[in-house]
């Protein structure tokens, strides 16, 4: 269903671009792209002007082409940056169409070709750590440790007779509950987002690294990214399989 509405938003901006073959200032770039607009509203703008650039690049020259490609690539990572994943009300990176934009930049020379600039995107990547189970219980337990001195065992006893809301009122518990929970609770978007940003620089940027860089080359910016972006096993494999 997503796929039809954004090949449907595709279609029907690629008649209105064809009408306008002017690409945009970059002051025009940078207002849409503020981090306040819903990616659905930055989505419509960018294919206004993508689909030209993809099908009349004729119209265009290299320079005016790569100024687009890199003030759209600076503004969407600032835009990315400065929207939260875990305190976001509502999806701004994360969703489909956010995931629709970065597979467009991250296709950029700009991005592709720039170590610096791969490492800063596996860096960021690295700040979104997906808390497991045992770390959960761990917190708890270090938590009432600290506010009472319990094991987990004695903390489990006391509450048998005095309930879990007097150990739920120390002040280690609380701040664990707003620091943490929050984290905790977002464990699944943190997860997915991950993936999604794995997956699209797989379809993107890695098979255009085999191409273009040496073995060796190619095998240094891949460990290096794999150890910034503190990759799972499992990830790994999904990025670079």
């Amino acid at each position: 269903m997503k796929k039809m509405i954004i090949m449907t938003i595709s279609v029907a901006c690629s008649v209105v671009a064809s009408a306008n073959l002017n690409l945009p200032t970059n002051e025009e770039i940078s207002r849409m792209c503020a981090y306040t607009n819903s990616p659905v509203t930055i989505q419509y703008f960018v294919v206004s002007f993508w689909t030209n650039i993809l099908w009349k690049s004729e119209f265009y020259t290299k320079s005016e082409i790569e100024r687009v490609q890199t003030c759209l690539y600076s503004n969407m990572i600032s835009y990315t940056k400065s929207n939260d994943l875990i305190t976001q009300e509502r999806y701004r990176i994360g969703s489909s169409e956010h995931k629709y934009l970065m597979e467009i930049i991250f296709s950029f020379p700009c991005f592709r070709d720039n170590t610096n600039a791969v490492y800063e995107i596996a860096d960021y990547i690295g700040t979104f750590h997906v808390p497991t189970e045992e770390e959960n219980i761990s917190k708890i337990k270090a938590a009432i440790k600290e506010d009472f001195g319990f094991s987990w065992d004695e903390a489990c006893n006391f509450a048998k007779t005095n309930g879990w809301g007097k150990i739920k009122e120390g002040e280690s518990y609380k701040k664990m509950v707003r620091e943490w929970w929050p984290i905790w609770k977002k464990r699944y978007d943190i997860s997915n987002y991950r993936k999604g940003l794995f997956w699209v620089l797989n379809g993107v940027a890695v098979d255009h690294w085999k191409k273009t860089l040496t073995p060796e080359e190619f095998s240094t910016i891949r460990s290096n990214f794999i150890h910034r972006a503190k990759m799972s096993k499992a990830e790994e494999a999904n990025m670079f399989r």
